[in-house]
């Protein structure tokens, strides 16, 4: 295994300007709680400065067990959604606007029902590339494999040297090539490319947070840890019972945040 440290030679296929890239990518989310689990399909825009990835799936339709959801109701800056165990879930379009110049991105998340805008960077994914496994054909391309930790998990990813771009799905970029697909190694990520072609047409990607109070990483955990001590302490002045607890639920990134009781 060896990391990444400059761009491959071989690439065929580039971004020149005015042309702009488009790959729609089937995202599978795999809960431990099934009612949560989602797929949905999602499009990357790519042209030789930004990226942007963003659900195109409606919101309601991305569950696997439709048949369990008994509404969605907008509330706050989230639309909440109710099962019929009366269990509840937090969703929103998601919007991830990457930067190459700065290697930044800029995306929409929330903390319970308030949104929240949080800059992070894919400088902290330290690939490495694979010496010795298959190579394997997506969409007509040849894919090279690449490994990496983030946050939690181990990732399994592929891209293609043919296609010149650093760009991928999510927050996943910095490999010599296209990335065309992603998954956890426990299986609860999984992102597949469907669909890739190149504009010939100019397509401007414009960053749809320029407008909005933006948190570092570190600040959002700040946020979001405040936030549930007043949360704790509400339901220690008024629940009756004398002890209790709250933590974040399962997600994608780990955001090394402790349960909280008292």
């Amino acid at each position: 295994m060896r990391k990444i440290l400059f761009f491959l030679s071989f690439c065929f296929t580039s971004i020149s300007n005015g042309q702009t890239m488009e790959v729609d990518y089937l995202v599978q989310i795999n809960t431990n709680d099934a009612d949560l689990q989602k797929e949905a399909l999602y499009k990357l825009k790519v042209n030789n400065k930004n990226s942007l990835f963003y659900n195109i799936t409606n919101l309601k339709d991305s569950y696997v067990h439709q048949e369990r959801v008994i509404k969605v109701e907008q509330k706050k800056d989230v639309n909440v959604v109710w099962f019929e165990n009366f269990k509840t879930d937090f969703i929103y379009n998601q919007q991830y606007f990457t930067d190459f110049t700065n290697d930044s991105i800029i995306f929409n998340s929330n903390v319970f029902t308030r949104k929240i805008i949080i800059k992070d960077t894919y400088k902290n994914l330290n690939w490495e590339l694979s010496e010795t496994s298959k190579d394997s054909i997506i969409l007509g391309y040849k894919c090279q494999k690449a490994t990496t930790k983030f946050r939690g998990r181990t990732y399994e990813a592929y891209f293609t040297p043919e296609i010149e771009t650093n760009a991928g799905p999510w927050k996943f970029h910095g490999l010599p090539g296209l990335i065309m697909s992603v998954r956890s190694l426990d299986n609860y990520l999984i992102i597949s490319a469907t669909k890739y072609q190149l504009k010939k047409e100019s397509s401007k990607i414009s960053n749809p947070f320029k407008d909005d109070i933006v948190y570092t990483w570190p600040d959002y955990i700040k946020f979001t840890v405040k936030f549930l001590k007043q949360q704790l302490k509400v339901m220690q002045t008024t629940a009756d019972v004398e002890e209790g607890s709250i933590k974040i639920s399962e997600g994608i990134e780990d955001l090394g945040i402790s349960k909280m009781s008292f």
